[in-house]
Parts: structure tokens; sequence; C-alpha cells
């Protein structure tokens, strides 16, 4: 699943990259600094980190858990139109 874990950073960095607000004009039109779409993405990247680090504990306790593609697949969704996007990706439940 490198390659997925790959293929959202890049789409987040593409959207922090694409943000243009500036502090200023995010207070303009009343949303607090870091606008929304700076918040959600850091949100993502919060919970891929998390996600990472609950798989390797894991694995280093001998434990089980969930599928660790599944909720990787599920935040790729919105991104399924992208030419780098793979079929494979495809969340088990869609």
């Amino acid at each position: 699943m490198d390659d997925l874990i790959a293929f959202l950073r890049a789409r987040w960095d593409e959207e922090a990259r694409n943000h243009t607000h500036t502090r200023d004009e995010c207070m303009e039109c009343g949303s607090d600094w870091p606008c929304f779409p700076m918040r959600e993405i850091e949100a993502k990247r919060q919970l891929l980190a998390w996600l990472e680090r609950t798989q390797e504990w894991a694995a280093s306790n001998n434990l089980w858990t969930y599928d660790e593609a599944e909720p990787l697949r599920i935040l790729a969704l919105p991104y399924a139109d992208h030419p780098d996007y793979q079929e494979r990706w495809a969340p088990a439940s869609h």
C-alpha cells in the first residue's frame, strides 16, 4: 500500500500548493486561518499518520488489526478520476 500512501500524499500536497487564499482573504470571507481546505488537508495527514502508527504498533506486538488498506482506499475515493488513480484501490464496499 506504499503506492497508495504516496498517491494520497501527492494529492494533498497538490491541494495545499493550489490553495492560494491568504490569511486576509480567509478572514474577509469569515473563515479562520488556516482556511478550511488547509485544515482538511492537515486532518487527512494526521489520520494517515495515526493509521500508520496503529499498524506499526500492532505488527510489532503480533496483533491483528483491521484491513489497513481499506481506510486508505476510502480516502482515495475523491481522486478516482485522477490519471494516477488505480482501480485496484477501490474500496471493497464500493
